[in-house]
């Protein structure tokens, strides 16, 4: 009786096993296409910055994140902030320059900055 069960509990871990293996062709190597997709440059506002309260006379900061999730680097890309009124708010620099690298190997995603 022990061991019928013995090698009941084996055959069932013997088939539990083999579910887990996966058939690969060739040498399993994936090869990514960098060059597809309909992204770009991606810009997005960082949580709370600037804080949803600001009070007159006080400093905030601005938090954005860019994200570069093209095919292609951007090289000397430029960053303005405009349409607010310059007799209420004063920007230290409302204009800054940066370089993101695009989708391609060591940045399936693109760069972020």
């Amino acid at each position: 009786m022990k061991v019928k069960l013995i090698f009941i509990i084996g055959l069932f871990v013997l088939v539990l096993l083999s579910f887990g293996c996966k058939k690969q062709d060739g040498l399993g190597i994936e090869v990514l296409e960098y060059n597809t997709g309909t992204n770009g440059l991606e810009i997005t506002a960082i949580k709370n910055l600037p804080p949803e309260e600001i009070w007159k006379g006080n400093t905030f900061v601005v938090g954005i994140e860019i994200r570069n999730s093209g095919a292609f680097d951007i090289e000397d890309g430029k960053l303005a902030i405009s349409g607010f009124d310059p007799e209420y708010i004063s920007i230290q620099e409302p204009q800054t320059s940066f370089s993101l690298k695009g989708k391609q190997p060591g940045y399936p995603e693109g760069d972020v900055e």
